[in-house]
């Protein structure tokens, strides 16, 4: 009689917690369609906690998603790891899956992370516009990590061959971005001329307050020297002209490497919109 009992409040609790799970994925989704995504998540997060039966993949999808749409990538993922756990390797859904995360983990600049996915796709028979997906991520994956060889190699089988001399100038050129824009070529260009460096980058409002500036400390030198004495001259103006000529060539590393990025971000941008659909 006792372990009767005891079986049937099991039951009863079982069902009273099946519903409660239930209910909360219900207060989940709303709370989603509403657009309160962090409410969505602390329901979510509750009822996977105590689904300890059922496990609802819907919701753990869900859940990633949410995370996504509040800038949570890495919780994301790991999300989506979780739920690519519960299908077999290879099969449909989790190839999907292992291309979304691939695809979060580029946008949170995890190249590493999502080289060695690709790489565990390798061992999975693709279909051909999965094979294409797959060259375009290395391709991407490549760039970012600034192995720009590799890159070409990805991106020109996915380029028309009337296209492949563009993306062969392309790659040329951001080659040459470094050479172009080396900041100590720069730094010694402007303790010559100053303002010239920022100029060499495209700085012109720059180079020419730099220009103006360190110039007439100069002219203010030379006529303090012509006055009154050359020692007159080095105490009172060359500590101000030399303080502004520095602060110009200091700040070359920094914008030289803006610049970079900026050049870089727009052959990116020109590679991919000659990427066949």
């Amino acid at each position: 009689m006792f372990w009767r009992l005891v079986l049937i409040l099991s039951l009863a609790w079982n069902k009273g917690l099946a519903q409660s799970i239930e209910q909360t994925y219900s207060l989940a989704k709303q709370k989603e369609g509403l657009g309160l995504h962090w409410e969505a998540i602390e329901y979510y997060e509750r009822g996977l906690f105590f689904d300890t039966l059922n496990n609802n993949l819907e919701a753990r999808k869900s859940l990633a998603q949410l995370y996504l749409k509040v800038g949570h990538e890495d919780w994301a993922i790991n999300e989506l790891k979780r739920y690519r756990n519960f299908f077999e390797f290879g099969d449909s859904t989790w190839q999907k899956t292992t291309f979304e995360l691939i695809g979060i983990q580029l946008f949170s600049h995890q190249e590493l992370e999502a080289l060695a996915e690709l790489f565990v796709l390798e061992g999975v028979q693709l279909s051909k516009e999965e094979m294409e997906r797959w060259t375009l991520y290395r391709a991407v994956t490549e760039f970012q990590l600034s192995d720009y060889q590799k890159s070409k190699y990805y991106f020109s089988q996915l380029v028309d061959n009337e296209e492949q001399p563009v993306l062969e100038s392309i790659f040329k050129k951001n080659n040459r971005l470094e050479k172009r824009y080396n900041s100590y070529r720069l730094q010694v260009l402007s303790a010559i001329i100053p303002g010239s460096g920022q100029l060499v980058i495209g700085e012109k409002r720059e180079a020419l307050n730099s220009f103006l500036l360190v110039g007439s400390f100069t002219g203010l030198l030379i006529y303090t020297a012509h006055i009154y004495t050359l020692a007159d001259a080095i105490l009172s103006v060359y500590p101000w002209a030399s303080r502004y000529q520095m602060g110009g060539i200091r700040k070359l590393p920094k914008m030289a490497q803006e610049k970079i990025n900026e050049k870089r971000a727009l052959y990116y941008k020109e590679i991919l919109t000659m990427v066949k659909d």
